[in-house]
């Protein structure tokens, strides 16, 4: 795993954070995915990954992209010892005005997921979280709204997709912790649904290199909202190398289709 710090700035009060922003990272073995797009490598790295943050002082959500942003080395090549081309560095500058103390001493860093979410309420907090960044959806673009839906839609899986068992199929989570997955995954009935439809509606408007391929996702949603007539019109005019490129994926889903099925399914 390859990272490099760096200090980024929240767009809404101007307070500064560290941050850790991760480059790349290797994956060992063949990971699980599922029929929703996400993966077990996700569970992992989804957290060190995320393009956005809450502030620790004025507690907004911001996206780093929007954010002003220094690296560490910019500022170490600044201070210790000085160099002129980073001396000159007016960002740099303004930073350690305001952040030197607080920068020598490591009290920068960003605590987003906190870490006094436990476990078991982990998945239910960030659900909580992209539904309080969809209340100001007008001022998201759709990449971001995208971004944020298909994450809320994933994690809302997670109860069903964990209660089959974790990473290692064989191991099973026993049949209580399974119906209290259950029980919570129902309590999300009417987010789910209404998220999948707006996801459905973005999906099918938008265009461009980052949404090709949105096809299988787009039968994969219309299947889960139990519009399977929809999905199975959706793969029969599913382009001929998608189809052969995703042809697990289809033959499942025209399996489930056919049995009027909405469950999530591995790959």
């Amino acid at each position: 795993m390859q990272i490099e710090l760096k200090y980024v700035e929240c767009p809404h009060c101007k307070k500064w954070h560290a941050h850790n922003e991760l480059l790349s990272y290797n994956t060992l073995g063949r990971p699980v995915c599922w029929s929703d797009g996400k993966c077990s490598r996700d569970e992992t790295l989804e957290y060190e990954s995320m393009p956005y943050s809450k502030c620790t002082k004025c507690e907004n959500f911001f996206w780093f992209e929007d954010c002003r942003k220094i690296t560490d080395y910019e500022i170490r090549e600044h201070i210790n010892p000085p160099k002129k081309e980073f001396v000159e560095k007016q960002l740099v500058t303004e930073f350690l005005k305001e952040n030197l103390e607080d920068y020598q001493e490591n009290k920068l860093d960003l605590n987003y997921p906190p870490v006094n979410w436990s476990w078991r309420s982990f998945t239910e907090n960030l659900i909580e979280d992209f539904n309080e960044i969809l209340e100001s959806v007008d001022r998201l673009s759709i990449d971001k709204e995208v971004y944020i839906r298909i994450t809320l839609w994933q994690h809302i899986n997670d109860f069903i997709r964990h209660s089959r068992g974790r990473l290692i199929p064989i191991l099973k989570i026993n049949s209580k912790e399974s119906k209290q997955n259950r029980k919570r995954y129902d309590q999300y009935e009417k987010i789910r649904l209404e998220n999948l439809k707006r996801l459905s509606d973005l999906l099918t408007n938008v265009k461009g290199e980052t949404y090709e391929g949105s096809e299988i996702t787009l039968i994969e949603i219309e299947r889960e909202l139990g519009n399977f007539e929809n999905a199975k019109s959706l793969i029969e005019n599913i382009d001929p190398i998608d189809e052969h490129k995703h042809k697990v994926f289809i033959k499942k889903s025209l399996k489930l289709i056919a049995k009027r099925s909405t469950k999530i399914f591995r790959l």
